[in-house]
Parts: C-alpha cells; sequence; structure tokens
C-alpha cells in the first residue's frame, strides 16, 4: 500500500529522470493576466551539457520567453546541478499548455497557464491586432497593426524592429488617443516585407506598456503564419512591388525659368510601398547638345496612417538647359509588380514643358515692363488729374449756364466749355456746333440757331425764352460732365 502511494505522488512530480540525468520545470503559479510573467525554473541534476543550450523554440511558440539567469553548481554526492530562470508571457487568453522540454535525453511534464484579461484599477484593458495569418509575394508590403485601450490616462508603448532573417520591417511610430469615455487608444505596429518565398512562422517582438516610466506588462502577439509566394523569375530587383503613381506637384512644377538650371521633382506614391525597392529612370533621360541631367537623388516621405502605410519617393533630378528655348521635358515609363493582379504594370507620365529665357533677356525683358509700367502711370496720373479738373469745372459751367442773363453769356459760357474740351480758343459759334456735331450729334443745332438768332438779331426775347434756352443747353452739356472724352478725345480740325 505505501509503495502504491509513493508511486502515484512520484508519478505527479513535474521530473523527468533519464540514464544522463534529470530535468525539472516548476512554475511560479498557474494563473496569471495578459502582459504578465509567470516566472519558471528549469533545473538539471547529472546532466553534463551546458542548460544554457536547451531548445527552447517550443516554449516560445506558446509564450514570449526572457531568459532572465542561469547557474551551475555540484551537489555532495558530485552530480552536476544546474538551474535556468526563465520569464514566461501568455500570447494570448485562455489556457495555454506548457510544452515539454526536451534536453540531453530528459524531458519535462507537461502543464498549463491560465491567461486572463490584462486590468487596470477597475477597468478591462482590451490588447487587439489585425493578423494571424499573412499570405503575399515576396517584398510584398504587409501592415501589423497592435491596438491597446486602457483607462490609464498615462500609459504608452514601445517597441523593437522585427529582426528575423530575410526580413525587412520598420515600426509604425507609437500614437494615443483618447476616446469620448476618457480611455486612451494606444496604437503601434510594424510594416515589413519578406524576402524569403516559403511558410514561416514569425515571433514578434514585445510591446512594451509603460506606467509612470516603467514598463508594466510586456504584451506577446500569437505566432504569425506567414506564407510567401516566390516572384516571378523576370522581376528584376530593384523593382517596386505594390501599386504606384507619378506626378510632379503643382508647387515643384516650372513653366517659365529665367535661370539656366532647375530641380525636377518626380513623386512615386504607393499605399504599399513603404518600405522597398526605389524605380530607377536614369536610362530614360536622354542627355542633348541643349538640355542635360546631373546625378538623380531620392528621399522617402512615409505617413503613419496604421491602415496604409503609404510611402512617397521624391526623385531629385537636376536639369540644365544651354540655350533659351520651349523644352519638353521626357516621359517617364515606370513599371511595378501588383500584388493583386499578380503582374506587371505600366504607367506612364508626360510632365508639362518648360520655357527658358536667358538671364540677359530676362532682365532686359524686366527693364522694358517697368518703363512701360512708369509710362503707364504717368499717363494715367495725367489724365485722371485732368479728368478731376473737368469734372469740377463742368458742374461750375452747368451752374452758370442755369444763371445766364442774355445771350453773350451764353455764348462766353460756350467758348469756356470748348476750352475744357480742348478746341480752338475764342471759338466762333459756328465753328463750336461744328465741333460738337462731329462727336455728340445734330440735336442741338436748333438750339444753338435760336442761340444765334438773339445774339446776332434784332428779334425780342422774353425771359422765359432765355431760361428755356439756358436749361436746354445744359442738359445738352450735362450729359457729358462725366469727361470720358478726357481719355480719347483729340484735338478737333
Amino acid at each position: 500500500m505505501v509503495k502504491q502511494l509513493f508511486l502515484i505522488l512520484l508519478c505527479m512530480l513535474p521530473v523527468s529522470v533519464s540514464a544522463n540525468g534529470a530535468l525539472t520545470m516548476t512554475l511560479s503559479q498557474s494563473k496569471v493576466e495578459l502582459g504578465k510573467p509567470v516566472q519558471a525554473t528549469i533545473a538539471t541534476r547529472g546532466i553534463k551539457n551546458d542548460i544554457s543550450n536547451i531548445d527552447l523554440n517550443l516554449l516560445r511558440n506558446v509564450f514570449g520567453v526572457v531568459i532572465n539567469e542561469s547557474s551551475s553548481s555540484t551537489d555532495k554526492s558530485g552530480a552536476k546541478r544546474q538551474q535556468l530562470n526563465v520569464s514566461l508571457y501568455p500570447r494570448k487568453t485562455g489556457i495555454s499548455k506548457v510544452p515539454q522540454l526536451l534536453f540531453d535525453g530528459a524531458r519535462t511534464r507537461p502543464m498549463s497557464i491560465m491567461t486572463t484579461d490584462a486590468r487596470a484599477p477597475g477597468a478591462k484593458i482590451s490588447f487587439s491586432s489585425n493578423h494571424n495569418e499573412i499570405t503575399g509575394w515576396q517584398r510584398q508590403q504587409h501592415i501589423l497593426s497592435i491596438r491597446i485601450v486602457t483607462p490609464d490616462k498615462f500609459a504608452s508603448l514601445t517597441i523593437e524592429n522585427i529582426e528575423t532573417p530575410g526580413i525587412i520591417a520598420v515600426t509604425i511610430p507609437p500614437q494615443r488617443e483618447t476616446d469620448l469615455k476618457g480611455n486612451s487608444i494606444l496604437t503601434t505596429g510594424w510594416v515589413f516585407s519578406s524576402y524569403q518565398d516559403g511558410i514561416s512562422n514569425l515571433q514578434l517582438p514585445a510591446i512594451n506598456y509603460r506606467l509612470h516610466g516603467k514598463v508594466q506588462r510586456k504584451f506577446y502577439l500569437p505566432v504569425v503564419k506567414l506564407e510567401t509566394y516566390p516572384l516571378p523569375a523576370y522581376i528584376p530587383p530593384n523593382m517596386v512591388v505594390g501599386k504606384l503613381s507619378i506626378n510632379t506637384p503643382a508647387e515643384h512644377r516650372k513653366k517659365l525659368l529665367f535661370a539656366e538650371s532647375f530641380t525636377w521633382k518626380v513623386h512615386l506614391t504607393g499605399v504599399d510601398n513603404r518600405i522597398g525597392s526605389t524605380p530607377s529612370i536614369e536610362r530614360q533621360l536622354q542627355q542633348s547638345h541643349s538640355m542635360s541631367f546631373g546625378p538623380i537623388s531620392h528621399t522617402r516621405t512615409n505617413s503613419n496612417d496604421h491602415s496604409l502605410a503609404s510611402n512617397t519617393i521624391i526623385l531629385s533630378v537636376p536639369v540644365t538647359f544651354s540655350f533659351p528655348g520651349y523644352y519638353s521635358l521626357p516621359d517617364l515609363r515606370i513599371q511595378y509588380f501588383d500584388p493583386g493582379l499578380g503582374r506587371l504594370q505600366t504607367i506612364t507620365y508626360t510632365p508639362d514643358a518648360v520655357v527658358f529665357i536667358n538671364p540677359v533677356i530676362s532682365s532686359i525683358v524686366i527693364v522694358i515692363l517697368l518703363i512701360v509700367l512708369l509710362i503707364t502711370i504717368r499717363y494715367l496720373t495725367k489724365r485722371v488729374y485732368a479728368w478731376l479738373i473737368c469734372r469740377k469745372s463742368l458742374n461750375k459751367l452747368g451752374n452758370a449756364l442755369l444763371l445766364a442773363d442774355t445771350p453773350s453769356d451764353l455764348i462766353q459760357l460756350l467758348r469756356d466749355y470748348a476750352k475744357i474740351r480742348g478746341w480752338d480758343s475764342n471759338i466762333s459759334l459756328g465753328k463750336w456746333q461744328h465741333y460738337w456735331t462731329t462727336v455728340h450729334g445734330t440735336e442741338i443745332i436748333p438750339y444753338l440757331e435760336d442761340l444765334s438768332a438773339y445774339y446776332y438779331g434784332n428779334d425780342k426775347y422774353s425771359a422765359e425764352q432765355q431760361q428755356a434756352l439756358n436749361v436746354s443747353l445744359y442738359k445738352f452739356i450735362v450729359k457729358q460732365r462725366n469727361c470720358l472724352f478726357m481719355f480719347y478725345n483729340k484735338k478737333m480740325t
């Protein structure tokens, strides 16, 4: 009976004994919140191989593993004892099985850990990501985004870049927003491309949850299954894998140049091209005796949009002209591999033409334009001043017409009007009539004939007739009080 009880207890211990020695694993706890660690101690007895050589890949498929320290000693019987302390961070909530570890023929017994949701004081911390499986082509861009919603107002995130052979990656800078409930929304992630085809498991670095300047939690994503298709053999290594558009922004378009050189800015923009190759356009820039191109430089600008991590490649092309003239910049033809269609696509861009004016000629043109402008201003100034004087004089003359007492007064006022118009001085009534009818028509003739009869004849007339004639002539004169004739009249002959 005692022997049977001993055997049952021995089976319950997480110990494996081989011909070479024993291997055990003990856990500090069997239940933990997501982002918090379980401390695991891996111990050996009688195994000569260094415990740092133990394979922990099975553990890493289920947990984020942080190796803390190791130690070695010899017990009284002369057996070698070793110990390795590691921190295990569950990759998801629920029950996580701790796999058996194999080392020099010995193995640990399987165990399990219960993982619950992460919690801050009074509320749950929500942790989510957008992918568990990713399929695509070599060099195709993929986006892994992280989103954490937490009641901790001062929480922040930090991450490290992916350091996996065959993977090129950049981190998405962490961002922080606040929702309507006052919760903090923390986002970050990676943009990466795989240069190796095949199926692999991608283990991502930890997402550090920081509060009050310290790392309070470490979140590890579940292992991502990555399936990468090989590109067709005809795709060159510098071709972009991802959709592209090409243009020159309005602020960089040069249609009229007064200098012999400028920098042509070509923008290649794509939502799938934040990382990777830069297309080559050197062979499409044909040099000539009148137009030449310098070495091309390029820069990248990336957006921080987690759903469309777009990229703009800015190609700066120095262009130099030898002679003044009208120049057509070369058309650009760019090819890219469209991952959605699985084939090559070609886009063609025709830039605006450029007119180059020699600096000396441009200086002469500017001087001539300034002279013309000054002459125009002077001319208009004189005309406007004369117009003001004309308005003032005609207003005064019109009032005098209404108050004239005799035909002699009317004739003198008409001569004053002739001076304002630039007609002959001391003009006769007949000549005045000629000038007026040449420009303004014959409607005034009957009134001028009446004035002539009153002035030269012996006909008697009443004060009412005098006033009626005054009013009639006033109406004709007042129509010209706008003085527009000051801007077009020539001296009458």
